[in-house]
């Protein structure tokens, strides 16, 4: 639905059930659709009837066993889970002139147009982390208030966190905002580019008065969302789930951890080159191992490479975000057979560089080539 003051307004659905009975559906229904599945995934016929992998989710990674250890993971840390997502869940800041300003918010000349200005939405999104941390100091004299709890980190922290699978095995972006005591009628969702933006609105009237609250927040979206498709859903505990798909995931180099945190398993050139694909990020070393910053203003990368040891494989290695850091983790299996004796032998490593900010997982491309891993990512702040 296209909002007359620009970008793009998303229904809200009512949803009777909790934050919790609504996540235990999911993956009750995410386990039904891959429990009778053989080792080799999802099919589904095609327009000339040809078997094809779901969504080239298995194009050179066993997506049927990746989903089904998410599936495990969560079950095994249910509370846990349950828990971060509470915590995550951005509170609304107490909106101020800025904000209700129709230019500001909407306009098509304003900093949140749908053109986009990724500098200005940062800005907003620093400006209202301030003013949670006031809220917090001030909640005892400030009634109505809606008090944060989200982490600590820093603006783009949130990233790490955002990447979830649905019912159907793919992976899809999902945010939450607390919202209790708000219906539907009184909460406004809106995107334009790299923007999402919630709006509350009540209006308290007694005999004698009446009053009006108003709340928002602004968060940046990664241009790996599809935008055009968008939904909102507000759960019986007062959650708005905000959710959409990706544009085009590359489920080849998806993989979870045990905490379900997305993290990205490097291509070798090989797979790469046989890929056919003309918009393929093929990286090039430098010769120069560490870390460092790439490309012009406006365009620049986090640009890591180091040596691999022999032995160790790109489908071993994986490359995830953590606050601020780009940490890299590999492994690999030694059996030693000597006559009837038998043993295993595990070499690990892991390495982190710090980065300036929290960088989008699925942005980040990682290579091996030869013996070197090659890994960029590019920075939000530069876009």
């Amino acid at each position: 639905m296209a909002d007359p003051k620009g970008g793009r307004v998303i229904p809200i659905t009512c949803d009777k059930r909790t934050l919790e009975e609504r996540k235990r559906d999911m993956v009750s229904s995410l386990e039904k659709n891959y429990a009778d599945l053989p080792s080799g995934g999802k099919k589904q016929k095609t327009c000339d009837g040809n078997d094809q992998p779901n969504e080239g989710h298995l194009n050179s990674f066993d997506w049927f066993d990746e989903v089904n250890r998410w599936v495990e993971n969560t079950r095994k840390l249910w509370a846990d889970d349950m828990r971060r997502m509470r915590t995550g869940a951005f509170a609304l800041v107490p909106a101020d002139e800025f904000d209700l300003h129709p230019v500001n918010m909407f306009g098509p000349m304003g900093i949140f147009g749908p053109g986009g200005d990724i500098p200005a939405i940062l800005n907003k999104m620093e400006r209202q982390a301030h003013a949670l941390e006031r809220a917090l100091l001030d909640a005892d004299s400030h009634s109505g208030v809606i008090v944060p709890h989200e982490g600590r980190g820093g603006l783009l922290d949130f990233l790490k966190d955002v990447y979830e699978l649905d019912e159907r095995g793919q992976v899809r972006f999902k945010v939450r905002f607390q919202v209790d005591g708000f219906s539907p009628e009184d909460i406004r969702v809106t995107t334009s580019k790299n923007r999402l933006n919630v709006h509350a609105k009540k209006v308290l009237k007694t005999k004698n008065s009446e009053s009006t609250n108003e709340f928002c927040r602004t968060i940046y979206l990664p241009s790996t969302v599809d935008q055009d498709h968008f939904q909102c859903h507000l759960t019986k505990d007062g959650i708005l789930m905000v959710e959409a798909p990706l544009k085009d995931p590359d489920y080849r180099s998806i993989t979870f951890d045990k905490e379900r945190q997305l993290g990205i398993r490097p291509h070798s050139v090989p797979v790469v080159s046989q890929a056919g694909n003309q918009e393929a990020v093929v990286l090039k070393p430098t010769g120069h191992p560490g870390a460092t910053t790439i490309g012009e203003a406006g365009n620049k990368k986090f640009h890591v490479e180091f040596p691999v040891e022999p032995g160790f494989s790109a489908k071993n290695m994986c490359v995830r975000m953590e606050t601020n850091e780009i940490v890299v983790t590999g492994k690999q299996e030694l059996t030693e057979i000597s006559g009837e004796n038998k043993s295993v032998h595990v070499k690990e490593f892991k390495r982190s560089y710090t980065v300036p900010e929290t960088v989008d997982p699925l942005s980040i491309h990682a290579q091996l080539v030869g013996n070197t891993l090659v890994i960029e990512a590019p920075m939000i702040h530069s876009s």
